[in-house]
């Protein structure tokens, strides 16, 4: 007795009757389904061609950069060309003074001349001075001459760089 399937026909039962074991088909459907997948995901199924809008698109997006990059040259070579002419000009400049013409002098205007103020404050900025502090008694130093010759000089005979302040 055989059980038929709704909507099968009965010449489909006897064709699909098969003497496989279940594993061979279960690997056949695997590797039909495989086959099938590998079919549609073909690198030349996967890209369709452009349309005329897109092309006009894209042409104008490259003409514009291309735009763009044109005028960035331009404007980059205007200023090399800038910076190498002011790098020629120093460098003539520097080489080659240009000639002293001496003016011709009419008459020389009699002015006197005195001589600038110097503001000390200002001169003096930044400097720091420091103080001694007295002591309270200095007792008056009576030394003969030669022995101001040995303040003077070192035990080395070198003579010595200190100022000392002479009491007399």
């Amino acid at each position: 007795m055989s059980q038929a399937w709704p909507g099968a026909s009965p010449q489909l039962q006897e064709d699909s009757y098969d003497g496989r074991s279940l594993a061979e088909k279960l690997a056949a459907n695997r590797a039909a389904k495989q086959e099938e997948w590998e079919e549609k995901s073909k690198l030349a199924n996967q890209f369709r061609a452009l349309e005329e809008d897109e092309i006009m698109f894209l042409d104008s997006v490259r003409e514009r950069q291309e735009e763009e990059e044109r005028q960035r040259k331009e404007k980059d070579g205007e200023e090399v060309r800038g910076f190498k002419e002011a790098v020629a000009a120093r460098t003539s400049a520097v080489n080659n003074p240009p000639p002293h013409v001496p003016k011709p002098m009419a008459a020389p205007k009699p002015t006197p001349v005195a001589p600038p103020k110097k503001d000390v404050k200002r001169s003096l900025k930044g400097v720091v001075v420091k103080k001694r502090v007295k002591s309270a008694v200095v007792p008056p130093k009576t030394e003969p001459k030669q022995d101001k010759k040995t303040e003077t000089d070192d035990d080395d005979g070198e003579p010595n760089t200190k100022r000392r302040k002479v009491i007399a």
